[in-house]
């Protein structure tokens, strides 16, 4: 699918897209701030401004964007 109005990859930060496929793998902020070696204060910023990018309300909003830009925990996972 393509991308809606405001959806697009190229407004995110490579670590915003990181916590974007986290936040589609359906992760905690704790789980993210682990994941990435970064605080939860970190990972609730990042999803702050995931949010305002993206122009969603919700985490769940932030991951059906995820899914239709094709984002998937395989493209963007460190091992």
């Amino acid at each position: 699918m393509r991308a809606q109005a405001g959806e697009s990859i190229t407004t995110l930060s490579d670590r915003e897209t990181e916590v974007l496929v986290l936040i589609a793998g359906d992760k905690t902020d704790r789980a993210i701030a682990r994941e990435l070696g970064i605080g939860e204060r970190t990972v609730r910023a990042h999803v702050s401004r995931i949010l305002l990018k993206l122009g969603v309300a919700s985490r769940v909003g932030a991951a059906v964007a995820a899914t239709r830009m094709g984002l998937t925990a395989q493209d963007h996972h460190n091992g």
